[in-house]
């Protein structure tokens, strides 16, 4: 199963939607490059599985027009892939899945702001070579680090709650 917002279409998931597998089977979710997705207080649940195919592990946005804004990504295996974009999350919670709860790649900007909860995750946050902006939000209660950060640049991580992870 698969959900793919191609680089000329626009996804918009708003008013308490959920979008989940009725099988309980995990589903590959892509936003690809100029692709645009905007979710708004609803869910995304059971999303991507443990593969050798990266692009399978979670919610894997290829693309700046990304907005999630009170919205929840749980129980999937990585939460969020940014892979060399720049999407934005606001007061929204990253939570209980199996290994990184947002995986940073190489050349994203991620920014997340406004009340928005990245916990019980493997790992909080990994980012690599790429930029951040946290601001007043919380990193908390992960299995190892809440924030793991390499090679970064310019980035901003501000007013926030980080605790309560396990190697921190």
């Amino acid at each position: 199963y698969h959900i793919n917002v191609t680089g000329t279409g626009h996804l918009v998931i708003q008013d308490e939607s959920l979008v989940t597998s009725d099988t309980g089977n995990a589903y590959e979710f892509w936003v690809q490059e100029g692709g645009e997705l905007e979710v708004y207080d609803s869910r995304i649940e059971q999303c991507g599985w443990d593969s050798d195919k990266l692009m399978n592990t979670g919610l894997w946005l290829d693309s700046d027009n990304v907005m999630l804004d009170n919205a929840t990504v749980l129980d999937g295996y990585k939460g969020l892939i940014v892979n060399g974009t720049a999407p934005e999350i606001r007061g929204s919670a990253i939570t209980n899945n199996d290994d990184y709860g947002i995986d940073v790649r190489r050349g994203s900007n991620l920014k997340i702001t406004d009340r928005s909860i990245v916990t019980q995750n493997n790992r909080g946050i990994n980012a690599v070579n790429a930029r951040l902006t946290l601001e007043n939000s919380s990193v908390s209660s992960n299995d190892n680090e809440g924030l793991y950060l390499r090679e970064m640049y310019s980035s901003r991580i501000v007013n926030n709650i980080i605790n309560e992870n396990d190697d921190d």
